[in-house]
């Protein structure tokens, strides 16, 4: 009888604490494009030019357990791999891999510990893309 009330008791407090778990930061960010840039053949971080497609504004969403990013231009749903490499948390940064067949890899960093609603993040997509913005 102990030993199905200490099961039952262990079984709820893990229930408890994933549930508030849960709660604790979200599951998916919803992330907006606020800058950006490319890096130039020279070295040098530029502008975009007026006549390349721009993503300001785009939005993006990253599932934070799988590290699958779903969006218009910023979609690694045909990557070889996509890896959560940190979660991320009051003093740490959340941060996805993305590698490619073509040998290019994708990175998103979000500044979870940010102590505000919109965690900016800086995201270094197809080799020479640079997006800045904020999720939340």
């Amino acid at each position: 009888m102990r030993q199905a009330v200490l099961l039952l008791l262990g079984v709820t407090g893990s229930l408890f604490l994933g549930f508030n778990s849960c709660f604790a930061s979200p599951l998916v960010y919803e992330c907006v494009v606020k800058t950006e840039y490319r890096l130039d053949k020279g070295g040098a971080i530029t502008s975009v030019p007026k006549d390349v497609a721009s993503s300001l504004g785009e939005r993006f969403m990253v599932d934070r357990g799988t590290g699958r990013i779903t969006g218009v231009g910023t979609d690694n749903k045909i990557a070889k791999e996509f890896r959560v490499i940190q979660q991320g948390d009051a003093s740490h940064t959340f941060a996805v891999t993305s590698t490619y067949w073509g040998g290019t890899t994708d990175y998103l960093q979000v500044n979870e510990f940010a102590q505000t609603p919109e965690k900016p993040f800086l995201l270094v997509f197809k080799g020479f893309w640079i997006n800045a913005g904020t999720c939340r």
